[in-house]
């Protein structure tokens, strides 16, 4: 469809949600459509009346990088019978890294609790894992409200499978996290403040990190568009790029700059040091 035929919010709309679904019939891997699509959606976002075309474009060609496989289903033919469904069930599958137990412990409970509830406890637990087990876990929290509920499961269980994934690392996840983590904490949960606690700790060990890295990829290519006026400047900044030049790597960065610069204070900079060094003290 590239951009052209999108010409309604409407229309953008159905697409965006045709491809929402897509995702949720792929196999979980640690490339997963979900990352780069959600955060494709929330840059699109920015001006959706006039989306950046050559996003769209992109988009288009990377899903044609996908192909359905539903080999995660063969876990059915063998279920053991679960007499007793609780979530501490489910954190104890997890902890003792039992993955297809936990799989058949959150399918039993997206019959008897929310689905966001289900998202936010798989959010929690892999802070336990790694920076890059949250990021991931995050976007498929914030992709839940894209997807028709008859799917959602599918979405949850690619969180679940997430959480086993030892080798799972997201380029750029330190940066990344301490962009995003003001819109982490922003959100309105169902359990209240029952991890930022967990996510200021991991975001310190990401401070670390990034103080020896220096900078990040993009810095000298879109700060001067974002010196007076940072979202407009970062729409602006989209405006200009080819398709060849993205990849889902550039997306997640840009997306995490656009969420710093929607959620943080409006006297913060948007510099690799100006994000590295703003404090990571939250007053809810």
């Amino acid at each position: 469809m590239g951009g052209e035929s999108l010409n309604s919010p409407e229309k953008l709309k159905e697409y965006m949600d045709s491809l929402f679904d897509f995702s949720t019939k792929l196999p979980y891997q640690k490339f997963h459509l979900i990352t780069s699509l959600q955060a494709s959606k929330s840059l699109i976002g920015i001006n959706p009346n006039n989306p950046p075309k050559t996003i769209l474009k992109w988009i288009e060609s990377y899903i044609s990088t996908f192909t359905l496989d539903f080999e995660d289903e063969k876990q059915k033919n063998d279920k053991v019978k679960l007499e007793v469904i609780t979530i501490e069930k489910f954190t104890s599958a997890v902890s003792k890294n039992e993955k297809l137990l936990a799989l058949d412990y959150i399918e039993h409970l997206f019959q008897v609790a929310s689905p966001q509830y289900l998202s936010e406890y798989i959010l929690e637990l892999s802070l336990d894992k790694s920076i890059s087990h949250t990021l991931f876990c995050w976007y498929i929290y914030k992709s839940l409200k894209n997807i028709k509920y008859e799917r959602q499961l599918h979405l949850l269980k690619l969180g679940v499978s997430a959480l086993f994934d030892s080798s799972l690392n997201l380029k750029d996840s330190e940066f990344i996290i301490l962009c995003v983590f003001r819109e982490i904490l922003d959100t309105v949960y169902i359990r209240l403040g029952t991890f930022s606690t967990q996510l200021l700790t991991l975001l310190e060990a990401a401070r670390k990190k990034c103080e020896q890295k220096g900078s990040y990829f993009l810095e000298k290519k879109i700060e001067p568009f974002i010196v007076s006026d940072p979202e407009s400047g970062l729409y602006s900044y989209l405006s200009t790029l080819k398709k060849n030049e993205l990849n889902s790597d550039i997306i997640l960065q840009l997306d995490a700059l656009r969420s710093i610069m929607k959620f943080s204070p409006k006297e913060q900079g948007f510099t690799y040091i100006d994000i590295i060094n703003n404090s990571l003290d939250y007053n809810a």
